[in-house]
């Protein structure tokens, strides 16, 4: 004999809180892959520059979201504070 699972707002309550837990977990994760360790210098070559970053800003403006370069409107900032700003 087959059981089916019906779903009601009874049972329903803890698979939702489950399922908000998992996706904040996840999103936790990818922030924490986000960000790059201690020391590490960001120096990539020009070819780098152009596959992974202008060629998705040229097609629809947007980046993938494992992008790590964050942009900055530099006629907001003073020099002295740029680096700060972007850390």
């Amino acid at each position: 004999m087959i059981r089916l699972s019906v779903l009601s707002p009874t049972n329903l309550i803890p698979w939702r809180e489950q399922a908000i837990n998992n996706l904040v977990q996840l999103q936790a994760k990818r922030d924490a892959d986000r960000k790059f360790p201690p020391g590490i210098r960001f120096r990539p070559t020009d070819l780098e520059l152009i596959l992974f970053y202008l060629f998705f800003k040229t097609k629809d403006n947007r980046v993938p979201w494992w992008n790590r370069i964050k942009e900055v409107e530099l006629y907001n900032h003073c020099p002295e504070f740029l680096a700060g700003s972007c850390s």
